[in-house]
């Protein structure tokens, strides 16, 4: 919606004007302002995916660790078992 907006505000100003400094000097002044605003939008949605990424990462192990922790409680039962036949 920003861009649009930009757009238009940016084509919207009279051709006539566009050689005058002043307006030259507003219209990199809302260049600048929209650069900031994009790499504002950008920013947050990096961090919204590593957020995710992070979570993600989380979730994986989970059943790695699930996996190990069953394996050696296996592993201990069955020593204890074998210790108990002998």
């Amino acid at each position: 919606m920003q861009l649009e907006d930009f757009q238009k505000a940016f084509n919207g100003l009279d051709i006539d004007l566009r050689g005058s400094p002043e307006a030259r000097a507003e219209l990199l002044l809302r260049c600048d302002e929209l650069q900031d605003a994009l790499w504002e939008v950008c920013d947050q949605r990096m961090n919204d995916n590593e957020a995710q990424l992070r979570t993600l990462k989380y979730v994986a192990l989970l059943p790695e660790h699930a996996l190990n922790s069953t394996t050696h409680w296996v592993s201990t039962r069955s020593e204890s078992m074998f210790s108990l036949l002998q």
